[in-house]
């Protein structure tokens, strides 16, 4: 599902795309990702909504107070990556194509 739609599903259950607040909640979320099988990405709720290479949590609109970039990330590759997914195979984020399709989970 790509961002928006994964935005929209999430809002319609009552919730949010998922944001992760610190690593205790990192760990405890890949562990589930492992053994329900997500091989890809799964979308975060952290974007550069403005186009100024400065992503902000959905919730708050501010810098999230923790964040996990792979080495080389947020990298806006073809200056079209305003989205943020954490990608499942390195457990690290990365900026993506808002239109790429990937998993998503909702948080309350």
């Amino acid at each position: 599902m790509d961002f928006v739609n994964g935005l929209y599903q999430c809002e319609a259950y009552g919730g949010g795309l998922l944001e992760i607040n610190d690593e205790s909640e990192d760990q405890w979320l890949y562990f589930h990702f492992k053994i329900r099988g997500f091989q890809r990405g799964v979308w975060l709720g952290v974007v550069d909504a403005y186009n100024d290479r400065v992503f902000r949590a959905i919730s708050t609109q501010k810098e999230p107070n923790y964040v996990k970039w792979h080495a080389g990330e947020p990298n806006n590759y073809g200056n079209r990556e305003n989205c943020t997914m954490t990608w499942v195979p390195r457990n690290s984020w990365h900026d993506s194509d808002c239109f790429r399709q990937e998993q998503v989970v909702c948080k309350r």
